[in-house]
């Protein structure tokens, strides 16, 4: 019996390790389009910039910066946001979490590379029919040579 459990959750494993999403480059044009990018600037600093930031994905994160409201400013040739950071320490027994809020700006030229995850259909039905085969095969496997345990 703990082959077939085995033969589901391999599988299943993969596939969530292999399908559903990828990254996709996109052009400094599109960055209105979207409301979850992650912008990296050449001294490899990341900023996320989402319409919902939460405090639990900012704690402890280093080189990593989180914005809620972004603005394209084409006159200066930079992004101009709200910048946010959460740090979590131990004081006593009792964990507090700071969040700093500061104003920022990004020059076109620091940005190195801006991208988005999207839901890849056409991946996650291939991977997700090769593991649907591979059960498949591995069951009728097991009735011709032995039978089931």
């Amino acid at each position: 019996m703990k082959r077939y459990i085995a033969a589901i959750l391999v599988p299943c494993f993969l596939l969530q390790l292999f399908g559903c999403y990828s990254t996709r480059e996109i052009a400094l044009d599109e960055l209105q389009n979207y409301d979850n990018v992650m912008l990296v600037t050449k001294d490899s600093t990341i900023y996320h910039l989402s319409e919902e930031v939460n405090e639990h994905s900012m704690i402890n994160k280093p080189n990593e910066y989180f914005s809620d409201y972004w603005i394209v400013n084409r006159d200066s040739s930079k992004i101009d946001l709200i910048i946010q950071k959460s740090f979590s320490k131990r004081v006593n027994d009792l964990v507090e979490t700071n969040t700093i809020t500061k104003k920022g700006s990004i020059p076109f030229n620091e940005i190195s590379q801006l991208s988005i995850e999207e839901f890849d259909t056409f991946q996650t039905c291939l991977t997700g029919s090769i593991f649907l085969g591979v059960i498949v095969v591995i069951f009728l496997a097991s009735f011709k040579l032995g039978g089931i345990d």
